[in-house]
Parts: C-alpha cells; sequence; structure tokens
C-alpha cells in the first residue's frame, strides 16, 4: 500500500489538514497490525521496519491502476503541497516523530522492568 498513489493522496490530505489547527485532528497515524507506532503500542521491530522503508520511500513513484487518478494525485501534491520532495520530507518528519514517541515508551518499559529486577536480586542478596 506504501506505493499506491490513494496512499500518496491520503497522507497528503492528512498533512493538508494538519495545517487546520483542528484539535481533534490527530494527525498522520502509523497503525500496524502489531499497535500503533505513535503510542508505542506496535512492537519494535514492526516499528523500525516501517520507519527504515519510509525512510527510503520516493512519492512520486507511486502507482496506480487508473492512469487519471496517478495524473491528478500528481497534480494535488505539485499544486498544494509544494512538491514531491517536500512531500517526502513530511512524510519522514512524521515517522520520526513517531519513533520518538515509541522509543520513549519502550525506553520507560525497560527502566521499569529493570527496577524491578533490580529490586528483586536485592532482596535475594
Amino acid at each position: 500500500p506504501l506505493t499506491r498513489s490513494w496512499f500518496l493522496f491520503e497522507v497528503a490530505q492528512t498533512v493538508e489538514m494538519e495545517k487546520g489547527g483542528d484539535p481533534d485532528h490527530h494527525g498522520l497515524v502509523f497503525c500496524t497490525r502489531s499497535g500503533v507506532v505513535n503510542q508505542g503500542s506496535a512492537s519494535v521491530e514492526v516499528s523500525l521496519g516501517l520507519a527504515s522503508r519510509l525512510a527510503t520511500l520516493r512519492l512520486q513513484d507511486a502507482t496506480a491502476s487508473v492512469p487519471k487518478d496517478h495524473d491528478d494525485i500528481k497534480e494535488f501534491v505539485v499544486k498544494n503541497m509544494g512538491g514531491f520532495d517536500k512531500m517526502n520530507a513530511a512524510i519522514r518528519e512524521r515517522i520520526s516523530d513517531a519513533l520518538m514517541e515509541s522509543e520513549q515508551v519502550v525506553m520507560t518499559s525497560f527502566q521499569s522492568i529493570k527496577s524491578s529486577l533490580q529490586s528483586s536480586a536485592s532482596t535475594l542478596g
């Protein structure tokens, strides 16, 4: 799905909606089968895999089965989003932010587990 023109359009629409300042709009949320990257509930492997893929994704290479859809979406991106370089940068910025959130959750979990282990070890010895 990451290489489909309609994915590109949905990302562009989401980025466009972020500009509106609507407090109910949550921006680009990276949902996976293992959880939500932005919330730190996705597995580390999935989060890193998605980020790795998005780091090299070129949205201008997206395809569509209907050529007119593809052309209209490309025109929208160029006209409204400032072009593909800006769109690529925008999606990378958002996955980077999501990874930072995920990292915080993971590190908090690691610290909690380490503290529990250290408490258990100190009561034994």
